[in-house]
């Protein structure tokens, strides 16, 4: 009795090049995935533990996959298989799935953990917040982080407003601190004209070497390729 097999079994799944194959090409793309938005995937873990593990595989384990899976490919580069597929393959699609699967799942419901830990309700002399940078050390090499806050309105769109101060930018650390903001120019003329001042405070990562004088309202900060995190 002949036993059928499927067309262009030559160059298909049944080859043993395919495993590594599959496995160089989809980590690479989940990389670049991390790279284009890592801020809204790493810090949405919620777990530290889960945050760290993804933390090292987004910085250096996701390299040593690739490599690996290079030195596999070329070991089984002339080597045929019958016809079955083979274990190596289903481990590698069930690694990918669980990968993409989190990626996918962070996206979908995770939310980003806020960076400001504790804030003041503001003063007319200026604003302060506590950060905790814990999870920003990757950006330490590229950025700074800084404290925006503004006069909360509800008549007018808080990232197109320009009543905002800015304070100095800090470098990441893996600690928390305090940072201050002084109100001055446009927002302190809108202060003195309040009775009652209500303060809103949101926490942004700066391009290294940035001119703060260049930021003049919220939308200002992507404008010059900085990044805003969170706002309580």
């Amino acid at each position: 009795m002949t036993r059928l097999t499927p067309a262009g079994s030559d160059s298909d799944w049944y080859k043993p090049k395919i495993p590594p194959i599959l496995l160089w090409i989809s980590t690479i793309l989940w990389e670049l995935v991390d790279v284009i938005s890592n801020i809204d995937f790493l810090m949405s873990f919620r777990s530290d533990i889960l945050f760290k593990m993804f933390e090292l595989f987004a910085d250096y384990g996701w390299a040593l996959l690739v490599l690996g899976s290079m030195v596999w490919f070329f070991s089984v580069y002339k080597k045929t298989r019958k016809k079955v597929i083979s274990p190596a393959l289903v481990i590698v699609v069930g690694v990918l799935a669980f990968m993409w699967g989190v990626l996918l799942t962070v996206y979908a419901v995770g939310s980003t953990p806020k960076v400001i830990s504790h804030y003041g309700m503001g003063s007319k002399e200026g604003c302060t917040a506590t950060f905790n940078t814990s999870r920003l050390t990757r950006f330490s090499k590229n950025y700074d982080i800084a404290l925006v806050c503004g006069v909360k309105d509800s008549s007018r769109d808080k990232f197109a407003d320009t009543r905002i101060t800015i304070s100095s930018p800090f470098s990441i650390q893996p600690t928390s601190f305090e940072i201050s903001a002084e109100f001055g120019g446009e927002i302190m003329s809108y202060i003195k004209t309040l009775n009652k001042l209500s303060v809103w405070h949101v926490a942004v990562l700066l391009k290294k070497g940035t001119d703060i004088k260049v930021i003049h309202s919220l939308n200002d900060v992507a404008k010059y390729d900085g990044k805003i995190l969170d706002q309580p």
